[in-house]
């Protein structure tokens, strides 16, 4: 028997119906703080459970061995709220997307396919990759449509299930999507709504030059484009990616309740109690038929009083507020939420918290991390030029924490004297560093020649009617790496080389 069987779970049940069975199998009385403690594994049990989802129409499977497609969604639909509408979460979210993102990602070899608009809109453009990244953390799936040299993007939310490969249910063929199209007649100014559904070919799914099928149990398979699924986080033998923020969900809606029940005790215990001291009893009866008697009615509303009210007693009746009862409650134990996201997502707890850094320096395991993901955006644009017949696009990431620019000119300097890169190379390095728009071909030594340096003969006052290249001093040479300025190394921390 299971577990979810033996506390008698299940789907028909409401989220309030389990919670009580949790508390009463534990025994823990309602509404205890221990609830969190006792019953957090079985929250996540009860909502896997229900988050079963029986085929529809052949387009999905739930043999028991894998999370199901219905609880997946259920997953990111939380993601999207927690990075949407918890601080803490959003935060580290636009950390791990600065990481990755922040500063660009340039492609060459396909610039026919970056410029085109709807490509710019929908995948290459800035706002685009941060989408992209974003959805990627909260859905765990990101679906790019590629329709000859067009590119688009399905949501995760429309897709309802696939179809799978018979000897290896992880590979998705087919997916199966279920959407509204807004119709409007600019005639009548009226609005239609069209329910449609459709079979969308997987980009890896090869046919050996067989054309797909029209139809597959009814629903129209599309013919025009294939779809590139990017799915992170997957176990080998899982069809479906999920959420960098899976490891949160759970925890960070326990979390919110923690914090409620803490706000409710807080505010029970934050009431103060009216004593009152009269000699005579007749005095302390007339005060307690007072308290007693029904509220004020606020005539403005109708409503009874909840506060406000007003006791009459005598003159030789004392009243006397009582101290705050029970102790208080240190909030800072129910504030686990951004270290919690600080682990998830791998981003350092000062910049989580916005805080200012102890080290300015970024985590290995951060650089790591957020390299990672840079690779996988590497392979997905990869395989969408190769489909698409850009095989010499390339794509280039700048390091996720550069060192020092002047430590970076010296190493440019220093391959340029080793000749181990053409000059066009070290270009291309010196414009990286600088961020600089130049032309990548070296130019021509003609174009020198407004910024050429005027040499003079010895003893002579009168031009010698050469040139000098800008270069290091009047040589032209890049000279050794211990010359220079040596505050720059000590700065770097770096030892002097020059006797």
């Amino acid at each position: 028997m299971e577990i979810r069987e033996f506390f008698g779970f299940g789907p028909s049940k409401t989220v309030a119906e389990n919670r009580k069975l949790v508390e009463e199998s534990a025994g823990i009385k309602e509404g205890a703080l221990h609830y969190v403690q006792e019953g957090m594994m079985a929250a996540l049990s009860m909502a896997l459970e229900q988050g079963q989802w029986l085929a529809a129409d052949g387009f999905d499977r739930a043999d028991g061995a894998h999370l199901t497609f219905a609880a997946i969604q259920s997953a990111a639909k939380n993601g999207r709220a927690l990075v949407t509408g918890n601080p803490i979460m959003h935060r580290a979210a636009l950390a791990q997307t600065a990481y990755v993102w922040g500063d660009g990602c340039r492609i060459t070899g396909a610039d026919d396919i970056i410029k085109k608009r709807q490509n710019k809109r929908n995948i290459f453009g800035r706002a685009a990759v941060l989408e992209l990244e974003m959805s990627k953390i909260a859905d765990g799936n990101v679906l790019i449509f590629i329709e000859g040299h067009q590119l688009s993007t399905i949501p995760f939310y429309e897709i309802k299930g696939g179809v799978y490969e018979p000897s290896d249910p992880s590979f998705i063929r087919y997916f199966y999507r279920e959407w509204t199209e807004s119709i409007t007649d600019f005639t009548t100014m009226s609005e239609r709504k069209v329910d449609r559904k459709m079979l969308y070919p997987n980009m890896d799914y090869e046919r050996g030059g067989v054309p797909h099928p029209e139809q597959i149990g009814g629903v129209q398979v599309n013919q025009d484009g294939v779809i590139r699924h990017v799915a992170p986080n997957r176990l080998k033998g899982d069809a479906w990616g999920l959420p960098d923020l899976i490891a949160g969900i759970f925890y960070a809606g326990e979390h919110k309740e923690l914090v409620e029940a803490a706000d409710a005790i807080f505010r029970a215990q934050s009431q103060y109690a009216v004593q009152y001291k009269a000699k005579t009893r007749q005095a302390l009866d007339q005060v307690a038929a007072s308290i007693a008697g029904p509220p004020p009615i606020d005539p403005s509303t109708g409503e009874a009083l909840q506060y406000g009210q007003t006791v009459a007693y005598g003159s030789d009746v004392e009243m006397q507020l009582m101290n705050k009862i029970g102790a208080g409650i240190d909030f800072d134990h129910f504030d686990p939420i951004a270290g919690l996201a600080s682990v998830v997502l791998a981003v350092p707890l000062d910049v989580v918290l916005g805080a200012e850094p102890r080290d300015t320096a970024v985590p290995v395991t951060t650089k790591r991390t957020m390299r990672s993901h840079q690779l996988l955006w590497d392979e997905v644009f990869h395989d969408i030029f190769e489909y698409i017949g850009k095989r010499n696009a390339k794509t280039y990431w700048p390091k996720i924490d550069p060192d020092p620019t002047h430590r970076q000119v010296q190493s440019i300097a220093g391959i340029a004297a080793l000749k181990v890169a053409s000059p066009e190379e070290v270009r291309e390095l010196a414009r990286d560093t600088f961020g600089a728009d130049w032309k990548a071909e070296v130019p021509d030594p003609a174009e020198w020649e407004p910024f050429a340096i005027k040499t003079t003969a010895p003893g002579s006052t009168e031009p010698a009617g050469g040139t000098v290249t800008p270069g290091q001093g009047q040589t032209g040479q890049l000279g050794k790496l211990a010359d220079g300025d040596h505050s720059l190394r000590d700065e770097g921390q770096q030892a002097h080389t020059q006797k």
